[in-house]
């Protein structure tokens, strides 16, 4: 099993975010990987975008993330049906965004990108400063052989 701590991409409460909440939340990401058996090397990561702090009240236009590594942009979330419903715009009590999973080279190469950009309902997130997380984490996924 592989993780991250939850990494810290906007802060609700910052006017710079542009994300408005009713409290100190913040969005953070996580990345999990796991497989199994001997010197095993996940062929996917778990990514999960996540609302949390003192009450983890965000409102959001859509659970849409997208991210800019180099040339390739990512995409995932949804924007159907977010806005039509009694709780629009804000994240429930678990403070579950978006969960998305994709392949182990995919994630590679947003954390070594020399360019890295993302959005989450169109507000700006930063990744440049949780991108060595995102790094050592690859390195440990990747190593061919684990200490026993």
């Amino acid at each position: 099993m592989y993780k991250t701590r939850p990494l810290t991409v906007a802060q609700g409460a910052s006017e710079s975010s542009g994300y408005a909440s009713r409290s100190q939340t913040k969005i953070t990401l996580r990345a999990r990987a796991q497989c199994t058996g001997r010197n095993c090397t996940p062929d996917t990561v778990r990514l999960l975008f996540k609302a949390e702090g003192t009450g983890s009240t965000l409102a959001i236009s859509n659970r849409i993330v997208s991210i800019e590594a180099d040339d390739k942009t990512y995409e995932w979330g949804q924007n159907s049906t977010w806005n039509e419903t009694p709780s629009a715009g804000n994240v429930g009590p678990s403070g579950r965004i978006v969960e998305t999973t994709l392949p182990i080279s995919a994630f590679a190469q947003i954390a070594n990108a020399q360019s890295l950009r993302g959005t989450l309902g169109g507000k700006t997130l930063t990744l440049t400063n949780i991108q060595p997380h995102l790094q050592s984490f690859v390195r440990a996924a990747r190593r061919s052989s684990r200490p026993k």
